[in-house]
């Protein structure tokens, strides 16, 4: 594999021993993507990510790749192949594929397949055991503290009233649900850190890669799962015939079946769902008052929290008439 000198900036030759920057595939606030290919080997390519801010995060992740892609049961994941330390970037190779935000956006039947694969995926992540990730193993859920990362991340919201009833109304739900949880004993796993849909790439088999992995964590299971759920169920329109919430049945159970655990108790489900819904309503509802950006996600997570108030007000009624 060709050793890259330097990382040259956007405007210059930007020629890597035998490779160039074709262009550029993704620029976020943080990071910029580019295509490299082959000046020797046609058709040859290999993927530039350079973080513009937070010093070492290209080492941390370049580090973290090197773990997951040595572990036999891991996930498919990019090949790391190059760490330019000083340039805060590395080299990985190039995946083809679709975005999983794509692909579901198609149909409804595609987006039940891609929610599948990726159960099955996000399953092996949790589980894949090495010297470094733990795998999946049982402990006492610590409900309380996880309630009052939310809170603190609500009270530290520029963007979010104090008294806006639909986050003290979510607060207080939590609350009371974590009262009855805490200390069940529940499954951890290694946590894929930022599992949206963007963060997958679907081949044509229809095999999933992902491709933004940050260092991992300890974290429940099913949180790691909510998480994903929630920001897919918020990011994507539903289907003409989906029915008022496409996301309850289908993608929950798509999920749950990459386990070979039983199903999480509905309790600790509708926990995880509330309190990541919340997450998502905070971090959109900043966005869009702070930036002026993302209004209707902003209202599709405050409806998403609302759904899920109901769930839980419903489950409460049931279990007094029981």
């Amino acid at each position: 594999m060709p050793y890259f000198r330097k990382v040259l900036s956007p405007g210059s030759a930007r020629l890597y021993s035998g490779w160039k920057v074709e262009r550029d595939i993704m620029v976020t606030n943080r990071s910029r993507i580019s295509l490299l290919m082959s000046n020797r080997v046609a058709g040859r390519r290999m993927v530039l990510k350079r973080y513009t801010t937070a010093e070492h995060s290209a080492e941390r992740e370049f580090i973290m790749l090197q773990r997951i892609w040595h572990v036999p049961t891991a996930p498919a994941i990019p090949e790391p192949i190059n760490l330019r330390m000083d340039e805060n970037a590395y080299v990985m190779s190039w995946v083809e594929g679709d975005q999983a935000l794509d692909v579901c956006a198609r149909s409804a039947t595609e987006r039940s397949a891609v929610m599948q694969h990726l159960g099955r995926w996000i399953s092996r992540f949790h589980s894949m055991q090495s010297d470094f990730f733990g795998g999946r193993k049982q402990q006492p859920l610590r409900a309380r503290a996880l309630v009052a990362q939310v809170e603190s991340r609500a009270q530290a919201a520029p963007g979010i009233r104090a008294d806006d009833p639909r986050v003290r109304a979510a607060m207080q739900a939590l609350t009371d649900l974590a009262h009855g949880m805490q200390g069940w004993t529940v499954h951890y796993g290694n946590a894929f850190a930022d599992p949206n849909l963007r963060n997958f790439l679907i081949s044509r088999g229809g095999t999933p890669t992902g491709i933004d992995i940050q260092e991992s964590g300890r974290t429940p299971v099913a949180m790691n799962i909510a998480s994903l759920l929630s920001r897919a169920a918020i990011a994507l329109q539903p289907h003409e015939g989906d029915g008022a919430d496409p996301f309850d049945t289908c993608m929950t159970q798509s999920f749950l079946s990459g386990y070979a655990a039983p199903p999480f108790a509905q309790c600790y489900w509708r926990f995880s769902m509330l309190m990541q819904a919340l997450f998502r309503y905070l971090h959109h509802t900043d966005e869009r008052i702070l930036r002026g950006t993302h209004a209707d996600i902003s209202q599709r997570a405050a409806s998403q929290i609302d759904g899920m108030l109901g769930t839980v007000a419903e489950a409460d009624a049931s279990a007094r008439r029981a």
